[in-house]
């Protein structure tokens, strides 16, 4: 093909681009829901638990003090905070409400801003979280006594360096990167590149997964043995 030709080609391509872009638009044909899975059970959200607790009874012993409440407390009410986020996000009631002032360790917090209700309108997918059911249920998830009991018990411990929010995000969005996140296989996978190595270490978390439903998550973001030696890190208190 002669230089004229292709030159007179890419022409016609670029001026039918033109009268395209006026005239049609893409847009997805429906919006399909995909339920994208948090499960309290995740070994990161355990290893958290425990390296959170241990972080704070060394901070208490060196003070003389004692820790308030069990390790096993602790992740109870880890676990509580996050399926009453989840319940939230999906509209229903719940017994503690995000303005309640309730005290969240501070990179669960950073966790649950991120679950929540989120879309893509190119591709017509909502991504709603849900729970994964549990092998035991947790007595402590609907108990108010308990949980605002263990409230008050953290937030004695802020003389120690023991970071915390007050309350959780009142919005019910999520975060797409975060919510596309799926564990396969002892990894953090996603379906694209895009999203900052940080989604990845929040989702490991809670073991999100769901995305690969609709999606093929083929980028991997590391093992979960990695996210945990992170997680381990984070843990630490502050002095």
């Amino acid at each position: 093909m002669s230089t004229e030709i292709q030159t007179g080609t890419r022409g016609l391509e670029d001026s039918l681009k033109r009268f395209s872009e006026e005239r049609v638009t893409a847009a997805a044909v429906r919006f399909d829901a995909v339920n994208v899975e948090i499960d309290l059970g995740a070994e990161i959200l355990s290893t958290y638990a425990e390296e959170l607790w241990l972080a704070w009874d060394q901070a208490t012993q060196l003070r003389g003090w004692r820790m308030p409440f069990a390790k096993e407390e602790l992740l109870a009410y880890c676990c509580a905070l996050v399926a009453m986020r989840v319940a939230y996000c999906q509209g229903k009631r719940v017994s503690i409400r995000p303005t309640d002032r309730i005290a969240v360790p501070s990179f669960l917090s950073v966790v649950l801003s991120n679950v929540g209700l989120t879309r893509d309108v190119e591709l017509g997918i909502e991504l709603r979280p849900i729970v994964k059911p549990a092998a035991e249920p947790n007595p402590h998830e609907d108990d108010v006594e308990w949980l605002e009991g263990m409230s008050r018990k953290i937030k004695t411990l802020a003389p120690l360096g023991v970071e915390y929010a007050e309350g959780y995000s009142r919005s019910r969005d999520g975060s797409y990167d975060f919510m596309t996140m799926a564990l396969l296989e002892g990894e953090m996978r996603n379906i694209a590149k895009k999203p900052h190595p940080v989604y990845a270490l929040l989702a490991s978390t809670l073991g999100v997964r769901g995305i690969e439903t609709v999606l093929s998550p083929r980028v991997t973001y590391g093992s979960v043995g990695h996210f945990a030696s992170l997680v381990r890190n984070l843990a630490a208190v502050k002095l």
